[in-house]
């Protein structure tokens, strides 16, 4: 159940958020926190609704959240007890570029 599942970042994907926020923030004053405030709302539909958001065709079964406002695309990986947040990368650099092995 939804109710019951917590949300959970990787290491990588903060990293990316701050980094993103940190952009945002230092183009127009209060962008940052804008960023994070439609992050947040992206995070609580995956949490609530999973199903709604397509699975990656690579058959991991992770899925992938576009964002609304901002051109990102957050990949999570949905479990009975959490969704993970594996990446948040801008759309410019694609899909396939956070499955580093680093990652």
């Amino acid at each position: 159940m939804s109710a019951h599942r917590r949300l959970v970042f990787r290491p990588g994907a903060r990293a990316e958020i701050r980094d993103a926020r940190q952009w945002y923030e230092g183009r127009v004053p209060g962008l940052g926190r804008r960023f994070l405030a439609d992050l947040d709302a992206t995070m609580g539909r995956v949490l609530e609704h999973p199903e709604m958001y397509p699975a990656l065709a690579d058959g991991s079964g992770d899925r992938r959240a576009l964002r609304r406002r901002f051109p990102y695309s957050v990949v999570c990986r949905v479990t009975d007890a959490a969704v993970v947040v594996l990446t948040c990368f801008h759309h410019r650099e694609g899909l396939d570029a956070w499955r580093l092995p680093s990652r």
